[in-house]
Protein backbone atom coordinates (compact mmCIF):
# COMPACT_ATOMS: atom_id res chain seq x y z
CA UNK A 1 0.00 0.00 0.00
CA UNK A 2 1.50 3.19 -1.07
CA UNK A 3 0.97 6.31 1.28
CA UNK A 4 -0.53 9.47 -0.38
CA UNK A 5 2.26 11.21 2.19
CA UNK A 6 4.90 9.95 0.45
CA UNK A 7 3.83 9.26 -3.51
CA UNK A 8 3.40 12.15 -5.92
CA UNK A 9 0.92 14.87 -5.51
CA UNK A 10 -1.76 13.46 -7.83
CA UNK A 11 -3.24 15.67 -10.56
CA UNK A 12 0.32 17.59 -10.01
CA UNK A 13 3.29 15.44 -11.86
CA UNK A 14 3.47 14.07 -15.05
CA UNK A 15 7.23 13.33 -15.56
CA UNK A 16 10.09 11.25 -13.26
CA UNK A 17 11.86 14.64 -12.66
CA UNK A 18 8.58 16.00 -11.06
CA UNK A 19 7.38 12.91 -9.76
CA UNK A 20 11.22 13.18 -7.36
CA UNK A 21 10.62 16.99 -6.82
CA UNK A 22 7.39 16.74 -4.88
CA UNK A 23 8.39 13.57 -2.90
CA UNK A 24 8.71 13.40 0.61
CA UNK A 25 11.93 12.23 2.38
CA UNK A 26 11.87 10.68 5.70
CA UNK A 27 14.72 11.05 8.17
CA UNK A 28 15.14 9.08 11.51
CA UNK A 29 17.99 10.48 13.63
CA UNK A 30 19.16 8.66 16.91
CA UNK A 31 19.18 10.52 19.89
CA UNK A 32 21.45 9.57 22.73
CA UNK A 33 22.69 5.94 22.66
CA UNK A 34 20.17 3.94 19.77
CA UNK A 35 21.69 0.50 18.28
CA UNK A 36 22.71 0.85 14.97
CA UNK A 37 20.90 -2.00 13.98
CA UNK A 38 17.81 -0.88 15.42
CA UNK A 39 17.90 2.21 13.82
CA UNK A 40 18.53 -0.05 10.29
CA UNK A 41 15.33 -2.45 11.08
CA UNK A 42 13.24 0.78 11.97
CA UNK A 43 14.60 2.23 8.61
CA UNK A 44 13.61 -0.87 6.70
CA UNK A 45 10.28 -0.99 8.37
CA UNK A 46 8.88 2.54 7.95
CA UNK A 47 10.06 2.45 4.40
CA UNK A 48 8.01 -0.51 3.54
CA UNK A 49 5.20 1.58 4.78
CA UNK A 50 5.75 5.47 3.15
CA UNK A 51 8.11 3.92 0.07
CA UNK A 52 9.52 7.14 0.04
CA UNK A 53 13.11 8.27 0.58
CA UNK A 54 14.32 7.62 4.19
CA UNK A 55 17.49 7.81 5.37
CA UNK A 56 19.15 8.11 9.09
CA UNK A 57 21.08 10.81 9.81
CA UNK A 58 23.50 10.54 12.91
CA UNK A 59 22.09 12.55 15.83
CA UNK A 60 22.82 14.42 19.23
CA UNK A 61 23.83 12.73 22.30
CA UNK A 62 23.68 14.99 24.90
CA UNK A 63 20.27 14.31 26.60
CA UNK A 64 21.41 16.42 29.28
CA UNK A 65 19.37 19.12 28.98
CA UNK A 66 16.06 17.62 29.12
CA UNK A 67 16.44 15.61 31.75
CA UNK A 68 14.51 16.09 34.94
CA UNK A 69 15.90 14.14 38.09
CA UNK A 70 13.18 14.42 40.08
CA UNK A 71 11.21 12.49 37.38
CA UNK A 72 13.98 10.14 36.11
CA UNK A 73 12.62 11.26 32.56
CA UNK A 74 13.26 13.13 29.69
CA UNK A 75 11.18 16.21 28.56
CA UNK A 76 10.38 15.51 25.20
CA UNK A 77 9.35 18.80 23.93
CA UNK A 78 12.70 19.81 24.89
CA UNK A 79 14.39 16.81 22.57
CA UNK A 80 11.87 17.92 19.74
CA UNK A 81 13.06 21.53 20.05
CA UNK A 82 16.82 20.10 19.41
CA UNK A 83 15.73 18.46 16.36
CA UNK A 84 14.83 21.93 14.21
CA UNK A 85 13.04 22.61 11.63
CA UNK A 86 13.01 19.76 8.65
CA UNK A 87 13.72 20.81 5.60
CA UNK A 88 10.74 21.25 2.83
CA UNK A 89 9.28 18.01 1.59
CA UNK A 90 11.21 16.61 4.42
CA UNK A 91 9.52 14.70 7.91
CA UNK A 92 12.67 14.38 10.94
CA UNK A 93 12.04 11.66 13.42
CA UNK A 94 14.17 11.27 16.52
CA UNK A 95 14.77 7.90 18.09
CA UNK A 96 15.23 7.76 21.73
CA UNK A 97 15.81 4.57 23.96
CA UNK A 98 15.01 7.05 27.03
CA UNK A 99 11.85 7.06 28.87
CA UNK A 100 9.76 10.32 27.85
CA UNK A 101 7.28 13.03 29.72
CA UNK A 102 5.69 15.82 28.90
CA UNK A 103 3.78 17.72 31.79
CA UNK A 104 0.41 16.18 33.06
CA UNK A 105 1.25 12.69 31.54
CA UNK A 106 3.50 9.87 33.97
CA UNK A 107 5.23 9.23 29.86
CA UNK A 108 4.87 9.36 26.22
CA UNK A 109 6.02 7.00 23.45
CA UNK A 110 5.95 10.29 21.48
CA UNK A 111 5.72 13.55 20.59
CA UNK A 112 5.07 15.88 17.31
CA UNK A 113 5.51 19.07 15.99
CA UNK A 114 3.50 19.68 12.97
CA UNK A 115 4.78 23.06 12.49
CA UNK A 116 8.20 22.44 12.14
CA UNK A 117 7.71 18.55 10.24
CA UNK A 118 9.49 17.21 13.35
CA UNK A 119 8.75 14.33 15.85
CA UNK A 120 10.02 12.03 18.88
CA UNK A 121 9.65 8.72 19.70
CA UNK A 122 10.66 6.79 22.90
CA UNK A 123 12.02 3.22 22.56
CA UNK A 124 12.00 2.68 26.32
CA UNK A 125 8.54 1.51 27.04
CA UNK A 126 8.33 -0.47 23.87
CA UNK A 127 10.50 -3.09 24.75
CA UNK A 128 8.81 -6.41 26.95
CA UNK A 129 11.87 -6.09 29.15
CA UNK A 130 10.74 -2.52 30.61
CA UNK A 131 7.84 -4.67 32.72
CA UNK A 132 10.21 -7.11 33.42
CA UNK A 133 9.24 -9.59 30.38
CA UNK A 134 11.58 -11.74 28.32
CA UNK A 135 12.63 -9.97 25.26
CA UNK A 136 10.44 -10.39 21.99
CA UNK A 137 12.61 -8.04 19.15
CA UNK A 138 9.78 -8.65 16.72
CA UNK A 139 7.24 -7.40 19.20
CA UNK A 140 9.51 -4.11 19.93
CA UNK A 141 9.90 -3.59 16.37
CA UNK A 142 6.43 -3.44 15.75
CA UNK A 143 5.45 -1.24 18.28
CA UNK A 144 8.43 1.16 17.60
CA UNK A 145 7.17 0.54 13.71
CA UNK A 146 3.71 2.21 14.61
CA UNK A 147 4.57 4.78 16.76
CA UNK A 148 7.14 6.52 14.28
CA UNK A 149 4.26 6.19 12.16
CA UNK A 150 1.83 7.66 14.12
CA UNK A 151 3.75 10.86 14.96
CA UNK A 152 4.68 10.88 11.04
CA UNK A 153 0.80 11.20 10.67
CA UNK A 154 0.90 14.37 13.03
CA UNK A 155 3.47 15.98 10.79
CA UNK A 156 1.58 15.48 7.57
CA UNK A 157 -1.33 17.36 9.68
CA UNK A 158 -3.34 13.86 11.10
CA UNK A 159 -5.21 14.08 14.56
CA UNK A 160 -6.34 10.95 16.18
CA UNK A 161 -8.19 8.99 14.70
CA UNK A 162 -11.28 6.95 16.29
CA UNK A 163 -10.47 3.66 14.47
CA UNK A 164 -8.69 1.46 17.31
CA UNK A 165 -7.05 -0.34 14.10
CA UNK A 166 -5.71 2.96 12.88
CA UNK A 167 -2.04 3.89 13.45
CA UNK A 168 -3.11 7.21 14.35
CA UNK A 169 -5.41 5.88 17.34
CA UNK A 170 -3.90 7.46 20.57
CA UNK A 171 -2.30 4.23 22.41
CA UNK A 172 -2.92 5.54 26.11
CA UNK A 173 -1.81 2.06 27.08
CA UNK A 174 1.04 -0.59 25.23
CA UNK A 175 -2.43 -2.64 24.47
CA UNK A 176 -3.72 0.35 22.55
CA UNK A 177 -0.49 0.52 20.59
CA UNK A 178 -0.13 -3.77 19.87
CA UNK A 179 -4.23 -3.29 18.58
CA UNK A 180 -3.42 -1.05 16.22
CA UNK A 181 -1.64 -1.35 12.40
CA UNK A 182 0.95 0.03 11.59
CA UNK A 183 -0.92 1.63 8.51
CA UNK A 184 -3.02 4.26 8.04
CA UNK A 185 -6.60 3.68 7.89
CA UNK A 186 -8.85 4.29 4.83
CA UNK A 187 -10.27 7.91 6.27
CA UNK A 188 -6.74 8.93 7.63
CA UNK A 189 -4.78 8.19 4.44
CA UNK A 190 -6.70 10.84 2.48
CA UNK A 191 -6.47 13.47 5.30
CA UNK A 192 -2.48 13.51 5.14
CA UNK A 193 -1.50 17.26 4.13
CA UNK A 194 1.68 17.75 2.16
Amino acid sequence: MRCSACATILGRSSGEERRQKNQVKITLEPIGDVADEVMKKLKDRVGGIFHCPLEIRAGSSDLTPAYDAERKQYLSSKLLSALGKAERQERVVGVADVDLYVPRLNFVFGEADVLSGTAIVSLNRLRQEYYGLTPDETLFLDRATKEIVHELGHTFGLGHCSNNKCVMHFSNSLADTDLKESHFCNMCRPKIIL
